[in-house]
C-alpha cells in the first residue's frame, strides 16, 4: 500500500498494512484506475500475482473479497457477470468509519473494565491475598472471628494479630475510656510500649478517650501511666504518629482496637486487664469493622485534641524526648 498511509493509526483500527488482504485491496484499487469503475476477479488476481513473491491461490482472494466486502471496502456488482468490484476513497471512508466506531466501542468497554479491575485492586486486602497464598484460607484459620479467653491471651492478641501485623502507613484506632487508665496507673506492660514503638516505625495511632466530666486529665495520667518509659513517650508524641483525643460521653463505650479495615478486638468489659475479648475479621465480619471505624471517626472527629498538652505535660516535668 501507499507508504504515505499512516501504519500506525491504521493499527488501532485493527487493520494489518502487510497483510494479503490489503494486498487484495491495493490490487482491486490498481485494477479500476483510469477508465474503467468496476474490475472483474480474473483482473484482480493477475495483479495480485503479478509479483513473484505472492502467490495466491483463487480460493484465498475470493476469501479476502468478500471480508472486504463485508468491512465495506469493497463494493460488489452482482448483477453483472462475472461480477465485478469496485473501490473508491468513499468506500474505504465508509469502511474506516464504520472501523473507528466499533474501535471506540471496544476502548470505552476496556476502559470502564480497567476502572472496575482498579476499584477492585484498591480495595483488596494484602494481607487476605497473603493468607490465601500461603494457604491459611480455610475456616479453622485464626483469622477468622473468635472469642479471645484469659487476660494474658488478650493481651497477647493485642500485640501479635494488631500491633506486629501493622505496617508504615496503617492506622490504628484506640478506643479507651479515662477512667480505665487512671485506675490503672501502675498496670503498664509490653502492649503499651509496643504501641509506642510502632508508632516510631510510622504506624499511626489513633488513641480516642471517653470521659463523663471534664475533671479527667489524660494527658497528667498519661505520664504518670508511662512514668519509666517517658523517653520512648516522648519520641512518639514527637514522631507526629501518636494522637491523643478526648470526647465528653454521658455513657461509656466499648473499649476497642482497630487495625486499618482488616481487624478488632473488642474487650467485654472495661477492666484494664480484660479476661474476655472479641477478635473480629474482615475474613467473616467486615461489614461490622467498618461500622465500627465509622463511628469511631464520627466521635474522633467530635473530640478535643490532646495531643499538645500531653507534649506540655511532658515539658512540664522537664522531658527532653532524646534523640
Amino acid at each position: 500500500m501507499n507508504n504515505r498511509i499512516h501504519v500506525s493509526e491504521l493499527s488501532l483500527f485493527e487493520l494489518d498494512m502487510a497483510s494479503r488482504k490489503m494486498d487484495v485491496l491495493e490490487a482491486v484499487l490498481k485494477s479500476v484506475e483510469g477508465d474503467s469503475a468496476t474490475a472483474d476477479f480474473e483482473e484482480i488476481f493477475e495483479i495480485v500475482n503479478a509479483e513473484k513473491s505472492n502467490n495466491l491461490s483463487k480460493s484465498w482472494i475470493y476469501k479476502c473479497l468478500g471480508e472486504l466486502e463485508q468491512e465495506g471496502f469493497v463494493v460488489v456488482d452482482r448483477i453483472s457477470t462475472p461480477n465485478k468490484y469496485m473501490a473508491t476513497k468513499e468506500t474505504i471512508a465508509k469502511a474506516l468509519e464504520s472501523a473507528k466506531k466499533e474501535q471506540m466501542v471496544k476502548l470505552h468497554e476496556k476502559i470502564n473494565q480497567n476502572r472496575k479491575n482498579e476499584q477492585v485492586i484498591q480495595n483488596t486486602s494484602i494481607h487476605k491475598l497473603a493468607r490465601e497464598l500461603a494457604g491459611k484460607s480455610d475456616k479453622e484459620s485464626r483469622d477468622y472471628s473468635h472469642l479471645i479467653e484469659g487476660s494474658e491471651n488478650v493481651r497477647g492478641s493485642l500485640i501479635s494479630e494488631i500491633l506486629n501485623a501493622a505496617n508504615q502507613g496503617s492506622v490504628i484506632r484506640i478506643a479507651n475510656s479515662s477512667v480505665s487508665l487512671t485506675s490503672n496507673l501502675g498496670e503498664r506492660g509490653p502492649v503499651e510500649v509496643r504501641m509506642l514503638e510502632q508508632a516510631l516505625n510510622g504506624v499511626e495511632m489513633r488513641v480516642l478517650f471517653s470521659r463523663e466530666n471534664t475533671r479527667a486529665n489524660e494527658p497528667k495520667s498519661i505520664s504518670s501511666f508511662m512514668n519509666d518509659a517517658l523517653p520512648l513517650l516522648g519520641k512518639a508524641v514527637s514522631s507526629g504518629h501518636l494522637k491523643l483525643r478526648a470526647i465528653e460521653e454521658e455513657r461509656g463505650t466499648y473499649r476497642s482496637v482497630i487495625k486499618d479495615e482488616e481487624k478488632m478486638i473488642l474487650y467485654l468489659s472495661d477492666t484494664y486487664k480484660a479476661d474476655a475479648a472479641f477478635f473480629i475479621s474482615d475474613e467473616d465480619n467486615e461489614t461490622l469493622i467498618q461500622h465500627a471505624i465509622k463511628i469511631f471517626d464520627e466521635r474522633w472527629g467530635n473530640a478535643v485534641d490532646m495531643t499538645d498538652m500531653l507534649r506540655t505535660t511532658l515539658s512540664n516535668i522537664n522531658y527532653e524526648p532524646a534523640g
